[in-house]
């Protein structure tokens, strides 16, 4: 009984991780790129998303994405590097105020994908 029940949760375990890989997510955030400086500012971080989850706050500068810098990169470029597969981790280097910090946020399910809401 408890061998069948290790190989039940292995079978969900690897059915989970293979559906939610096929999956495409994101951090959770409204991003904006100032038009003068060129920054990447967050202007709006849910606290329900994995942004916010991971500390990003509003008003916070992305200086590199996955170690990449953002400096000249333009939205589309933002956005390709901040989709990924749900689950999986991105690297954000954000600039507040004086202090610049490295945080991970993992992927979630797009909000307005239906086939992706739990």
């Amino acid at each position: 009984m408890v061998q069948s029940l290790r190989i039940l949760a292995f079978a969900l375990a690897v059915l989970s991780s293979a559906c939610a890989s096929t999956w495409r997510g994101s951090v959770g955030a409204i991003f904006a790129l100032e038009k003068r400086s060129g920054k990447v500012v967050v202007r709006d971080a849910p606290t329900d998303m994995a942004a916010a989850r991971a500390g990003i706050l509003v008003g916070d500068e992305v200086v590199a994405i996955d170690g990449v810098s953002t400096k000249g990169m333009d939205p589309s470029e933002i956005h390709a590097k901040l989709e990924g597969e749900v689950g999986s981790k991105v690297h954000l280097l954000v600039r507040r105020n004086d202090e610049v910090k490295d945080i991970v946020v993992e992927r979630g399910p797009l909000k307005d994908d239906p086939r992706q809401k739990r």
